[in-house]
């Protein structure tokens, strides 16, 4: 039985669907379990910066 040709290209496009898909999910394990510690680091650092603002001091009209 052969297959025509609109039933071929929808099969590429899903199994490129689905291995794009899987691309995604693996990223996102990586950075949840693989990198958290690194990431928890970064973000702290950004969270607790303190700057000392000097206020400008002039005469009250």
């Amino acid at each position: 039985m052969a297959v025509d040709a609109g039933q071929r290209r929808w099969s590429w496009v899903g199994s490129i669907a689905l291995a794009l898909l899987t691309l995604l999910l693996a990223r996102v394990w990586f950075l949840q379990a693989v990198t958290k510690e690194e990431t928890d680091r970064v973000i702290a650092k950004v969270q607790s910066r303190t700057v000392k603002l000097v206020p400008e001091r002039g005469r009250i009209f």
